[in-house]
């Protein structure tokens, strides 16, 4: 069947792949989108406290740069393992609503 229609084999891979691109720009944009609904601590926090060196010593220059200034006054509370979990599901939860916002913005298409 292919071997006498090669245009319709190219054309059947390009849409299976434009599926699959769509499909990883609609997860990143709502990771985007998940991103954006912190606050500028969460998000310095999540950003600045995901090295293990931030366990060690306090990223002040860095929490600064992304908006959250005195943090640094926590101390190693700021990295804290439970505040860590407390932006996560927070990210976990914005995901979950901004990709079935997506999915259900793109089915009324």
């Amino acid at each position: 069947m292919f071997r006498k229609s090669p245009a319709l084999l190219i054309c059947l891979c390009t849409l299976l792949l434009l599926g699959s691109a769509q499909g990883f720009i609609g997860r990143v944009r709502a990771r985007r989108m998940a991103m954006s609904m912190l606050d500028p601590c969460e998000k310095a926090i999540w950003s600045c406290c995901q090295s293990t060196n931030s366990r060690s010593f306090v990223p002040v220059r860095c929490f600064e740069l992304n908006g959250c200034y005195g943090l640094h006054w926590m101390g190693r509370k700021a990295c804290s393992s439970g505040l860590m979990n407390a932006i996560k599901l927070m990210l976990k939860n914005n995901y979950s609503y901004t990709n079935s916002t997506s999915t259900l913005n793109s089915n009324r298409l």
